[in-house]
């Protein structure tokens, strides 16, 4: 299909959701749609055969990164005014994900 594909995860007024975009010279956008649901439907099956202790890994993994403190002042600026430009203001928004996680 000769495509470009991104994911990203975003929060917007403290909902989670998971951004696709797929570009494509040749595909029309019906048939982009069509092949992103499908995979969708597909990786379900994947994540309910994911057995239970690789599942625990993943979700320590991102516990231990939603852990790490800050390396730099740019980088704490930089999560603080992504807050402040989405309007979510949820400052300790890494610890109450890790709070869920656990």
């Amino acid at each position: 299909l000769g495509y470009l594909v991104a994911t990203m995860v975003r929060s917007v007024h403290g909902v989670r959701h998971l951004r696709i975009v797929v570009q494509s010279k040749t595909a029309q956008p019906g048939a982009l749609e069509a092949r992103v649901e499908a995979f969708l439907a597909s990786f379900a099956a994947v994540l309910d055969a994911l057995p239970e202790a690789e599942f625990e890994k993943f979700r320590s993994s991102l516990i231990d990164v939603r852990l790490q403190k800050d390396r730099s002042l740019s980088e704490e600026t930089g999560r603080d005014w992504s807050e402040i430009a989405l309007g979510t203001l949820c400052f300790d928004r890494n610890a109450k994900e890790v709070e869920a996680l656990r």
